[in-house]
């Protein structure tokens, strides 16, 4: 067992996985209860035009698939190195379990979540839900279905980031 002061590929490893996956969760459950779409799906929230949530979510969007997705990403690759370099399987399972569970979030979201962006991103962009028209309240109620769909299929990419970070904290502490 390595000790907690030694700096070794396989302790940075499982620092790197760790530290990683806790952003991506725990900034996750952040988006989800605190942030930006709280204040857009709930009734009590922000009280403000379809418009603007959708023109917020897209932003959130952007903005948040560069921090979330790199640390996906390097969740993945920290806690791969970690199995790989671990001494023992009561090491390597948990480190290779989480590294699962968290690329599976990768085509999850590409998947089932890239194309509900993309709708938003192209309502926030076309500007049309600012123009007055029959159709208007039609697709109101259509964005705000896709950010709700989009909130939905968030809350399972948390419970599955939830779930590696989880392993990735069982390898850490079973690594030092």
């Amino acid at each position: 067992m390595a000790q907690l002061t030694s700096v070794t590929p396989l302790n940075a490893a499982l620092f790197s996985g760790l530290v990683s996956s806790s952003y991506f969760f725990f900034g996750g459950v952040g988006i989800a209860n605190v942030g930006i779409m709280p204040a857009i799906t709930d009734p009590a929230g922000a009280k403000l035009a379809v418009s603007q949530k959708v023109a917020l979510q897209s932003w959130n969007y952007d903005v948040g698939k560069w921090h979330m997705g790199g640390a996906i990403v390097a969740t993945v690759v920290s806690l791969s190195t970690a199995a790989l370099l671990a001494p023992s399987r009561a090491l390597a399972l948990p480190a290779a379990g989480a590294a699962l569970l968290a690329s599976l979030i990768i085509p999850w979201t590409a998947l089932l979540m890239g194309p509900v962006n993309d709708a938003i991103g192209e309502l926030a962009q076309t500007r049309v839900l600012e123009t007055a028209g029959p159709d208007r309240a039609v697709l109101e109620e259509g964005a705000l279905a896709l950010i709700y769909k989009w909130r939905r299929l968030h809350r399972v990419r948390i419970a599955v980031g939830a779930s590696a970070w989880v392993g990735a904290l069982i390898a850490f502490t079973g690594g030092l």
